[in-house]
C-alpha cells in the first residue's frame, strides 16, 4: 500500500493533476497504509499476554504502544544498560523496546516500528 500512498503523495502534490491539493483525511491515510483489523487485534492480543496496559492504537494505525511493568513483562526484556532494542511479533510486527525516561518505577515501554 506504500506504493498506492506515494502515488496519492504525488498527484496531491502535482499541480497538472486532478487531484492537485485534494488532501487526504486521517481516515483515509490510515486506510492505505495502516495495518488490518485482524494484525491489529493479533498485537493487541500478545501485548496483553506479555502483561501490556495502556495499549494506544495510532490515528494512522501504523503503530502501537503499551506500558509493561518492569516485573510484569519477562518476555519483552532490555538491551544492555537499557539500550533498546527490537523484539518481534509472532506475524513478524518488530516493536522497539525502551525504558520509558518519564517513569520513576523504570516501566517499559513498547512501541511497534512497522506494521
Amino acid at each position: 500500500n506504500l506504493e498506492t500512498f506515494e502515488k496519492t503523495f504525488w498527484e496531491i502534490s502535482t499541480p497538472t493533476s486532478a487531484n492537485y491539493l485534494k488532501f487526504l483525511s486521517t481516515d483515509q491515510v490510515a486506510s492505505t497504509i495502516g495495518a488490518s483489523d485482524a494484525d491489529l487485534s493479533s498485537v493487541q492480543s500478545w501485548l496483553k499476554e506479555a502483561g501490556g496496559s495502556d495499549i494506544v492504537i495510532s490515528s494512522l494505525r501504523d503503530a502501537v504502544s503499551a506500558t509493561f511493568s518492569s516485573t510484569a513483562s519477562p518476555s519483552l526484556k532490555l538491551g544492555r544498560n537499557g539500550v533498546p532494542h527490537k523484539e518481534t511479533h509472532p506475524a513478524g510486527v518488530e516493536f522497539i523496546v525502551r525504558r520509558d525516561p518519564l517513569d520513576a518505577d523504570s516501566n517499559i515501554r513498547s512501541g511497534s516500528t512497522s506494521m
